[in-house]
């Protein structure tokens, strides 16, 4: 049977607001549309104004607005990108990026991965919002930038950097209180930066009356955590930096009512999820010489979730159950300045590996490596990049992705762009090695991307229109039985517009999205 979604969604919003900090009170100003530095498209900074991709960036003053409120709660407002929640704040969450899974969306917190390995889905639930500097959101595939899993895209998060101290606090309903503080500084060459935050919020229930899910209690959540980072610039070219963020949520949710050996009503089940979420690196970065500089970083990011349910509940006893999952990766990155633009080289190894207190895995590691390049350019009206990127996977061997793409400035207004790209995923660790209902023949997903687009900006006003043709071989999707199967082609089809003005404090944006899912085998 054909299945077909379309995604049809308008937003607009102006805003004027105040922030508060240790410092006097002082109006938030919007970003100047397409001057922000940006990282996500290239693996290297260079204007958002002159990036072909399909790029958004989300600032703090921004971030202020949703105060009280969740990343995917930020996310929702985003052009091309669809979000869920199960159940309220703190609940597991999805991001689908045109149309695609949400485990084809890469998350990225300062050039680390942060995913559950288990599930090959981004963590965006346990990030808190009073973390984050800046948000970067890259629509269409960037296999050839990272690897596996960006198919749909990337979610990339920078954490907090002000210099100056700074503190919120956010009470709302529902016994809602948010409280947050940080503070930068430094010393010589040495400089650093540090918040903490922390959220409750007494809530409702997660589930409606009449769900069979529903328990008349309420479901609390709570999420508390730090961001640490440190900086030694022991060269006039060359610096060391270590980076750490962790979090720590408590979600409860609705599983119905406890029963009694005869079928009587006991009480309701309570649930708990626990989570807890940490990312680190060490980077080394400097000038080899003039026009060529390096990076070489290692990172480490860990997820560990729990999900606790007491009393007896639906015949089974109380349990808890625990699944730790790891990644680590060492990258090598390398921008060296030509005449033709700027070219990337680049190496990296990444090694996941999962772990759980109730199951046992035939497999509990996977490793990979990858070698890059890539060429980003500008000359009079012309724009180009083009990227190459080939992984290697013990189990399913050699995985080669690109890129490239090319953009026209008609006028110092119009820019006509087009792209074409390739990307992969390969099959998360529980679809191939699961006890039960797995499949350990299922093979990475593939994806070709054709794109063609126009930006126009005057002054503070940027309209976009992306046409985008997507095809994904080897789909991965449940059967009739619930087993992981390669689905032999889908389609994922559609239009994107946006249009954002800002003056001064004032900032008006819109989107409309039309996607189209089918499955064509069928």
């Amino acid at each position: 049977m054909k299945k077909t979604r379309v995604v049809r969604s308008l937003t607009a919003c102006a805003v004027l607001v105040l922030c508060a900090s240790f410092s006097p009170a002082c109006l938030v100003h919007a970003a100047e549309p397409g001057r922000d530095v940006v990282i996500t498209a290239s693996r290297m900074e260079q204007r958002a104004d002159e990036s072909l991709s399909d790029l958004s960036v989300i600032h703090r003053e921004r971030l202020d607005l949703y105060s009280g409120q969740t990343l995917i709660d930020v996310l929702a407002n985003e052009a091309g990108l669809q979000v869920t929640r199960n159940g309220g704040a703190g609940g597991l969450s999805s991001a689908f990026i045109r149309g695609a899974n949400s485990n084809q969306t890469l998350l990225l917190v300062d050039g680390v991965r942060l995913g559950d390995a288990f599930f090959s889905r981004p963590l965006l639930e346990d990030i808190p919002v009073e973390s984050i500097e800046r948000i970067e959101v890259l629509r269409g595939p960037a296999s050839a930038l990272y690897g596996s899993d960006a198919i749909g895209g990337v979610v990339q998060i920078f954490t907090r950097q002000q210099k100056a101290a700074w503190s919120r606090v956010t009470l709302g309903s529902d016994r809602h209180a948010t409280l947050a503080a940080g503070a930068g500084g430094g010393q010589g060459p040495v400089s650093y930066q540090l918040s903490v935050n922390r959220t409750t919020e007494r809530t409702f229930s997660a589930m409606r009356p009449g769900d069979f899910r529903f328990a008349p209690d309420d479901d609390p959540f709570r999420l508390a955590g730090y961001n640490a980072r440190v900086q030694w610039d022991f060269h006039p070219h060359w610096s060391l930096r270590v980076g750490h963020t962790r979090s720590v949520g408590r979600t409860h949710i609705d599983q119905g009512d406890a029963t009694d050996a005869v079928g009587n009503f006991a009480r309701s089940v309570d649930t708990r999820l626990r989570t807890r979420t940490a990312a680190g690196h060490f980077a080394l970065s400097g000038t080899v010489r003039d026009g060529w500089r390096t990076r070489l970083q290692l990172s480490e990011s860990r997820y560990k979730v729990a999900l606790e349910q007491t009393p007896e509940g639906f015949g089974f006893p109380p349990f808890d159950n625990q699944n730790d999952s790891v990644q680590t990766q060492l990258a090598w990155l390398n921008d060296v300045q030509t005449a033709w633009g700027v070219v990337t080289l680049g190496a990296e190894t990444l090694r996941q590996t999962i772990d759980s207190r109730t199951t046992q895995y035939t497999v509990r590691q996977r490793e990979g490596e990858a070698l890059f390049a890539g060429l980003t350019g500008q000359r009079a009206a012309h724009t180009w990049q083009g990227q190459a990127r080939t992984d290697a996977y013990d189990e399913f061997g050699r995985r080669n992705t690109g890129l490239l793409a090319y953009g026209y400035a008609v006028t110092d207004s119009v820019r006509l762009k087009a792209s074409a790209a390739t990307s992969f995923r390969v099959p998360a660790l529980i679809d191939q090695y699961f006890p039960f209902g797995s499949n350990p023949d299922l093979q990475p997903e593939a994806g070709r991307n054709l794109e063609v687009g126009a930006d126009w900006r005057v002054g503070q006003h940027v309209a976009r229109v992306n046409v985008f043709r997507h095809r994904v071989e080897n789909l991965i999707a449940l059967d009739e039985d619930f087993i992981p199967q390669n689905v032999p082609e889908a389609a994922l089809d559609g239009v994107s517009v946006s249009d954002e003005w800002t003056s001064g404090a004032w900032r008006v944006s819109g989107r409309l999205d039309f996607v189209d899912q089918v499955n064509r085998q069928t």
